[in-house]
């Protein structure tokens, strides 16, 4: 009897094993279903779609001609066009070369960002792949050209195809889905909702990405494009535009008219060289000079976000605290005194007339893509509070949308994403980049020669995957920290290796720095993570140049030797820097 009553209990437990096991291969089964209609995840296959020859040669007269519509999205969307255009089935070797010649082209331009037509050409004539048969397409194509008019008509017939290959896998998931659904495989309506929330989305997302030409306005005074123009660039314009200032002269000169809305702003530095530090300055100054922010949603409180990918929370909370003006180190105080020292005390202060508040975010390091900002700005709205400006620390951190890719494309694809962002949400993005080794390398060894501002020694080929980051960016700077050999005082240094635009020009001191790419600021004395404020002074701290002024060589005359300091005083007025008096002296206001 007790063997039966055993083996009774053991039959019930290995049935109740069966019954959770295929309940989880069904869940399995379902989510990778559904994973299926990822946009990343969800793949074209070949089609029995075939091109005509006179649209394959459009297809060439639109990469091979210099246009505003040929752009890196047009130029990839051609480029997965070709990847389901099945030439097996074909003996046409006109057709084949073609189809062959557009996939070469847009690999070429797309996965190694070449831009100039010419520069194609030549990369594709000395392809060992390259036959004569190309040439001579090449070389008809070349005497050809193709109008603005056919070349969106051309754009929206590309859209259409690719939107028709992906409806077709669309539709076969869709199909499996309602079967399952019609099977009673999911056990409540709202985990059905869940999936076929996540279906319309796929299908608005995949429309969007395919649909190439309608972002092109046209403005012209005797056609039925005048109104439409002329209403989409005043919805435009009435948008309102944020400007944020910081509590730096120079560098709200660098960026004038201002850190702006719709625009991506990358910072540069060699590992360790103050990238969170900056951006955390930048996110607190922000939050202390721009008290009248105009915001989109005028009855949400306003934010600054800073989203830390790299640094713990702690860490970036004991940086917070030193950069706000706070003294001494945090744990002498008690945590009641830590608490109104930041609410009371220095820069954090939230008042009647400074509302703006300063929100700080731990997010772990490759855990977030660019949707998840969108997303968190759409949340934060829902919660009463409107972002003005997203700052993320740092950009190698941010998840790609899609793995399996080479790093330079990723990077790309996320810059790309990071820009768009910016745009429709119409507030400025800040992140930040490494310098690669090779730059590192010539930093690290101008700072053991004794060399002086170096952020000017910085170039652009030194950022990792330097391409994708600087076509992407709307304002891209180098930034590193040093010492002033002389006072030995520390300073960052920033160069604007790229401004997307020009301010204007609104104050005597502006004008006379209206070319101004380069100047350092200096740290709060005795506090290296803090950088020194001067826009309550009447005088810059910032300094166009670290080198030593001729009062100062004069001052180091007797350490150094008759002989060496005659002829460093006598250097040639060209070679000298003016010292922060000398420099400011040209100006109407007061000089320290």
């Amino acid at each position: 009897m007790e063997k039966l009553q055993y083996h009774k209990k053991e039959n019930n437990r290995l049935d109740r094993m069966k019954e959770r096991t295929e309940d989880m291969t069904k869940r399995i089964s379902n989510d990778e279903l559904i994973s299926q209609l990822n946009i990343e995840n969800l793949k074209l296959t070949p089609q029995s779609m075939k091109l005509s020859i006179n649209l394959l040669n459009n297809i060439l007269l639109f990469i091979f001609k210099e246009s505003t519509l040929r752009t890196h999205r047009t130029i990839k969307a051609i480029r997965k066009l070709m990847s389901i255009i099945n030439t097996d089935e074909t003996d046409d070797v006109e057709y084949t070369a073609r189809v062959n010649l557009i996939k070469r082209s847009t690999a070429y331009a797309e996965d190694d960002r070449i831009d100039s037509v010419n520069m194609l050409k030549d990369v594709l004539r000395n392809d060992s792949n390259f036959t004569e048969l190309e040439e001579r397409i090449l070389t008809e194509m070349e005497k050809e050209t193709i109008t603005y008019n056919d070349s969106k008509k051309l754009l929206d017939l590309i859209s259409d195809r690719l939107n028709y290959g992906y409806s077709i896998q669309i539709t076969k998931v869709i199909g499996e889905l309602l079967q399952k659904i019609d099977m009673n495989d999911y056990r409540s309506c709202k985990a059905i909702e869940s999936k076929l929330i996540k279906v319309a989305k796929t299908i608005v997302a995949y429309y969007n990405q395919n649909t190439l030409s309608n972002e092109d306005i046209f403005f012209s005074l005797q056609t039925d494009y005048f109104d439409t123009a002329t209403e989409y660039a005043y919805k435009k314009l009435s948008k309102s535009t944020i400007r944020l200032l910081t509590g730096m002269r120079y560098f709200n000169i660098l960026t004038a008219p201002g850190v702006e809305s719709g625009r991506l702003y990358i910072f540069c530095a060699t590992p360790g060289g103050g990238k969170s530090q900056l951006l955390l300055n930048l996110a607190i100054q922000f939050k202390r000079y721009n008290t009248s922010v105009k915001q989109a949603f005028p009855d949400k409180v306003g934010a600054i976000v800073y989203i830390s990918l790299e640094n713990k929370f702690d860490e970036s909370f004991e940086r917070l605290y030193h950069i706000a003006g706070m003294q001494g180190n945090i744990l002498d105080y008690s945590l009641p005194e830590v608490k109104k020292q930041l609410r009371e005390k220095g820069k954090l202060r939230i008042t009647p007339d400074n509302p703006l508040d300063l929100i700080m975010i731990r997010k772990r390091r490759n855990d977030q893509k660019v949707d998840d900002f969108r997303t968190l700005y759409f949340n934060m709205l829902d919660n009463g509070i409107e972002p003005v400006c997203l700052i993320i620390d740092y950009l190698k951190l941010i998840k790609p949308s899609r793995y399996g890719m080479d790093e330079r494309v990723q990077l790309r694809e996320i810059t790309d994403d990071l820009k768009d962002l910016s745009e429709e949400l119409n507030i400025p993005i800040i992140t930040a980049q490494q310098i690669n080794r090779f730059g590192t390398d010539i930093i690290t060894t101008s700072s053991e020669a004794n060399n002086y501002d170096l952020a000017l020694k910085m170039r652009s080929s030194f950022i990792a995957d330097s391409w994708n980051v600087f076509e992407n960016a709307d304002f891209l700077c180098m930034i590193i920290r040093e010492r002033q050999q002389i006072s030995n005082r520390l300073f960052m240094g920033f160069q604007a290796a790229k401004k997307r635009y020009q301010g204007s020009i609104e104050t005597e001191e502006e004008e006379g720095l209206r070319n101004l790419s380069y100047f350092a600021q200096p740290y709060v004395d005795g506090n290296e993570i803090e950088l020194e404020e001067d826009m309550s002074l009447p005088y810059a701290l910032g300094v166009t140049s670290l080198k030593p002024s001729v009062e100062d060589i004069k001052d180091t005359i007797k350490s150094k030797g008759k002989k060496k300091g005659k002829r460093m005083e006598n250097m040639e007025e060209n070679e000298v820097a003016f010292s922060p008096q000398e420099y400011f002296s040209q100006f109407d206001f007061p000089v320290d």
